[in-house]
């Protein structure tokens, strides 16, 4: 099992075997102060999942300084919309970027970075959906 480090104001990060979803079977989670749960996801791994109407998924990726990276999420059924964070808080203050397409319409957000850390990720159900979430290091 290998040990990922996680930088940040983080509680403590969780690498937990697991049957299902993503590409990979072992998955990280961080676990934040103000009690949130994120599913760690890497470079270049598509994650696929449901939810239902009003339902929140949360993502989160590391990310280094001078890189280009892009967030997709591919809507297989219902519609879902994507929003990026640079803090845990998912305040609106906190806002990288959003995609609200409706429908079956792939969202993405891309952005450069010049920090190292983390960004996370939201996947909303407006509608119960079926999708895959990915990010790509440019």
């Amino acid at each position: 099992m290998k040990l990922n480090i996680i930088t940040g104001l983080l509680i403590s990060v969780l690498l937990v075997g697991c049957g299902g979803g993503g590409s990979y079977g072992e998955h990280a989670y961080i676990a934040t102060p103000n009690g949130l749960t994120f599913t760690l996801i890497g470079d270049d791994v598509s994650y696929q999942d449901s939810l239902y109407s009003g339902e929140t998924h949360l993502y989160a990726i590391e990310v280094r300084p001078g890189y280009l990276y892009s967030v997709y999420l591919d809507t297989l059924a219902g519609d879902s919309d994507l929003y990026l964070y640079y803090d845990y808080s998912l305040s609106s203050l906190s806002l990288l970027g959003y995609s609200e397409l409706s429908g079956f319409d792939s969202d993405s957000v891309s952005f450069y970075t010049d920090f190292h850390g983390t960004v996370y990720i939201e996947v909303f159900g407006v509608t119960s959906s079926d999708y895959f979430v990915s990010v790509e290091q440019v």
